[in-house]
């Protein structure tokens, strides 16, 4: 049998390690960073928001749920408190703030150069940075215009170690170069 989680084995005090932890990402702590100053692994940090998002979509309202929309909330502030300073010292220098953001949130603030794929806990529709998907759109676009093959759809070979290889499978003879 497993042992309880310290979550809901006490829900006084699985209210206060997620009010702990969500001062510590309040003040820009990473959640997986505030999990382990609350004694937390960065597994169970994950293993708790997958229960809650799975305990939201079935209507439940569970410790789990509660913890899944503290964290988030905390997450919230903190950004928002990044972005009242970058607001409040753009005339001077905001550069410092803008930093941080493109680094707590690259998939918001980043450069488009410097963005990666969206981490699965933000809400957000996609895992590709917008950039990437409009690169692909027209990619296949231009392939469907000429009438090449999309590139998802090329058929080729591949050997385990090797590079893809197209492979050629129609009847039709190719004229002698």
């Amino acid at each position: 049998m497993a042992r309880p989680h310290q979550l809901t084995s006490d829900i006084a005090k699985g209210r206060k390690l997620t009010k702990k932890m969500c001062g510590f990402i309040e003040r820009g702590s990473y959640p997986e960073v505030a999990a382990r100053n609350c004694g937390i692994g960065a597994r169970t940090y994950y293993e708790w928001r997958k229960q809650g998002e799975e305990d939201q979509q079935a209507g439940l309202d569970t410790a789990f749920t509660e913890f899944l929309e503290a964290v988030d909330a905390a997450i919230a502030k903190a950004e928002e408190k990044l972005i009242k300073v970058v607001n409040n010292n753009i005339p001077e220098d905001g550069r410092l703030a803008l930093e941080v953001l493109s680094r707590r949130f690259p998939y918001r603030w980043a450069r488009p150069r410097d963005r990666q794929a969206v981490p699965s806990d933000t809400g957000a529709a996609s895992a590709k940075p917008l950039a990437e998907l409009l690169t692909e759109i027209a990619i296949n676009a231009s392939a469907k215009a000429v009438g090449a093959p999309k590139k998802d759809s090329d058929k080729s070979a591949t050997t385990k170690g090797r590079a893809s290889v197209p492979v050629d499978d129609t009847n039709e003879s190719k004229p002698a170069s």
